[in-house]
């Protein structure tokens, strides 16, 4: 089979001429941008998890622990409960969650619901609460008498 070719131009299509070419069918949608990909972290409750400073080598292991939480705080744009209550964590690591939650505020992040315990100084224990939004506390259901 011989197929011959020829030196005449080929006609131009409608789109070299500057001419849009209609599409027929269905018009293509746009596509949603994906959600922000990763584990986010938004509520923590570690509620009587014996996180305290009583014991040998209990305060180092305590202050390691708040200093660890206190980068969530500071960094974490998602984090948005926080629960310590029944741990005694010593007012030393209060002063040290104090600081991480005023740092959060002057960082324009939205307010952090958080709840500590009451064994450390009044004016810290306050401070925390003036610095955060009051956790509230889930009540048990009683239940109905048959």
């Amino acid at each position: 089979m011989y197929i011959a070719k020829s030196n005449t131009p080929r006609s131009r299509t409608a789109s070299s001429q500057g001419k849009k070419k209609k599409r027929k069918g269905k018009k293509r949608k746009s596509v949603p941008t994906p959600a922000e990909i990763g584990p986010w972290l938004e509520k923590l409750h570690l509620s009587d998890n014996a996180i305290d400073t009583f014991g040998p080598g209990r305060t180092e292991r305590a202050l390691s622990f708040t200093q660890t939480i206190c980068l969530l705080i500071k960094l974490s744009t998602h984090l948005a409960e926080l629960d310590l209550s029944e741990n005694h964590i010593g007012d030393e690591n209060g002063k040290l969650l104090l600081e991480a939650l005023q740092e959060r505020r002057e960082g324009d992040m939205a307010m952090l619901k958080v709840q500590v315990t009451t064994q450390i100084s009044a004016d810290t224990f306050a401070a925390i609460l003036q610095n955060s939004k009051k956790l509230k506390s889930k009540k048990k259901k009683k239940k109905a008498k048959k």
